[in-house]
C-alpha cells in the first residue's frame, strides 16, 4: 500500500471475487503483480488503478485498468516480445512471464490502451460454470 500512497493512486476493487478458477495460484499472483507494477510505473502525478473480476461463460476475467500514459500504439506489438521495454529500470521480462504462465494455465491475456489515457490488461483463466 505505500507504493499506492507515494505515488498518489487510489486503488478501486470491484466485481465478484468469489469464483471458482482453475490455476496455479502462484501463477495467477505473479501475472497480477505484473499487471498492477505496470500500471503503477504508468501512473505520473496521481491516478486510479482498478481492478475488477467477473465471470465470462466459462473464464474468469482478471482486469486490471489504470488512468496512466498508455502505451503507444507503436508499441502494442512488442510487449510480449523478451527484452522489450520502455522503462528505464526492468528488462523487459514481466510480460513475456506473464502470457506464458497465462497460457501454461490454459488462459489468455488481453491488453488495450490508448496512449494519454490508459491501459486494460485482462487476464481470461478457466473457471467452474455458475
Amino acid at each position: 500500500m505505500p507504493m499506492f500512497i507515494r505515488n498518489n493512486i487510489n486503488l478501486i476493487q470491484s466485481g465478484d471475487f468469489s469464483i471458482m478458477m482453475y490455476a496455479d495460484i502462484g501463477h495467477v499472483h505473479q501475472i497480477m503483480t505484473n499487471f498492477i507494477l505496470n500500471s503503477i510505473d504508468a501512473i505520473e502525478g496521481g491516478g486510479d488503478i482498478t481492478i475488477h473480476v467477473e465471470q465470462k461463460a466459462n473464464m474468469a476475467v482478471f482486469t486490471v485498468s489504470d488512468t496512466g500514459k498508455g502505451i503507444k500504439p507503436e508499441h502494442m506489438n512488442s510487449i510480449t516480445t523478451p527484452f522489450f521495454t520502455t522503462k528505464t529500470t526492468g528488462v523487459g521480462l514481466g510480460l513475456p512471464i506473464a502470457f506464458q504462465l497465462a497460457d501454461l494455465n490454459a488462459g489468455h491475456i488481453k491488453y488495450e490502451s490508448k496512449e494519454g489515457e490508459g491501459t486494460f490488461a485482462s487476464l481470461y483463466l478457466p473457471a467452474e460454470k455458475y
